[in-house]
């Protein structure tokens, strides 16, 4: 489901991860030594979580970009989307770059051969569009 893009919240996806750690200790017993590891991921994955809403935002009300595009981006988010963007893999590369060459190509760059992101001309629609990529 997460692949596929299928969680319109962090909530609908988390209840999914809490359902394999409910699995794992209704199958193996609660004093199995997978329950007791299931124990253990389950406690950093809500810290992990907990971390993610309070930095980004719950969204428990649904897809944030759809609400806040018109809302200005802050240093902040464009930092982290900028160093977010430097993670993707080739596929997923194309994808921003299609979206951006679309949408606002004056924040696209050619810089000998390769092409370069100037995140600080985007406009906040294209933002907010990528951070929901």
């Amino acid at each position: 489901r997460l692949d596929k893009k299928q969680y319109a919240t962090a909530q609908q996806m988390a209840a999914d991860v809490r359902q394999v750690w409910q699995n794992c200790r209704q199958y193996n017993g609660p004093e199995s030594h997978y329950s007791k590891l299931a124990d253990t991921i389950s406690l950093k994955f809500e810290a992990d979580l907990q971390e993610l809403l309070n930095h980004y935002g719950s969204s428990s009300d649904g897809p944030r970009a759809a609400k806040r595009h018109d809302t200005k981006m802050t240093y902040e988010e464009k930092k982290n989307l900028g160093h977010l963007v430097g993670l993707l893999d080739e596929a997923s590369t194309t994808e921003v770059y299609n979206l951006i060459q679309a949408h606002c190509p004056r924040a696209l760059a050619d810089a000998g051969g390769e092409v370069e992101l100037d995140i600080e001309k985007l406009d906040n629609r294209t933002a907010w569009a990528l951070e929901r990529l």
